[in-house]
Order: C-alpha cells, then structure tokens, then sequence
C-alpha cells in the first residue's frame, strides 16, 4: 500500500507542467496568436506587481506675519500582485498588448508589451 501511494505521489507530482515565460518565440511554436488557443493558457505573474497611485494637493500664502506658509497633502492607494498569481488572457489590443484579466470586475485587468529594445521576446506590464 505505501508503495502505491508513492508511486502515486510521484506521477502527480511529475505531470505538473512548467511554467515558462510568455514571449514571441512561445507564441510562435504553438500558435497563441489566436484568441481561441490563447484562452487555454494558464498565465501567472512571474514577479511582484506593485501599483501606486498618488495625488498630492495643498496651498501656499502667507501668514499675517509675512511667514510662508504651505500646506500639502498625500494621497496615496497601493495594489500589491504577488509573484505566481494566477490570471487570464482577456484581449488582445491593437497595439499588439496582451491583456490579463487578475479578477471579475471592470477596469480589473493590466496590458503586457513587449520593450521596445528588447531582445528576448518578453512582455512587460505597460504603465499608463
């Protein structure tokens, strides 16, 4: 019996696929230019995702003693997408971005591109 389930073990444990980076020469060889195909694609985020938005406001006078005075204020909301999270392919654009869904929602989804100088095929999230 223990024998079997770690031959079972095993067998699970190998049939686990690899995860290798999304790039031209990838959607070359198996056709994922295709939404069709594209859309039974597993993708995960290979490094941490950190989004900030930040809006500073304030004033500046003076006081009734010629002093200077300012008065700023930050604002700021941070999204944190760890490393491997699971997402999907929602669109393609016609700019070439490639569009990931991370959750249902809209405005839920971020482009990917490739660099303009870069030479090994990969795509990037494109900041806007």
């Amino acid at each position: 019996m223990r024998y079997l389930l770690i031959i079972f073990v095993g067998v699970v444990l190998a049939s686990c696929g690899k995860k290798v980076a999304y790039a031209n020469q990838l959607r070359d060889e198996f056709g994922l230019d295709n939404v069709n195909t594209i859309k039974k694609v597993q993708f995960f985020t290979s490094q941490t995702i950190i989004l900030v938005r930040s809006k500073v406001s304030g004033s500046s006078g003076t006081a009734s003693d010629g002093a200077l005075v300012t008065n700023k204020n930050k604002e700021e909301d941070r999204i944190t997408i760890q490393a491997q999270t699971p997402c999907i392919f929602e669109k393609f654009e016609a700019t070439g971005e490639v569009v990931i869904r991370f959750e249902v929602g809209v405005g839920k989804t971020l482009s990917f591109n490739l660099r303009q100088q870069s030479e090994t095929g990969k795509y990037f999230l494109v900041a806007k």
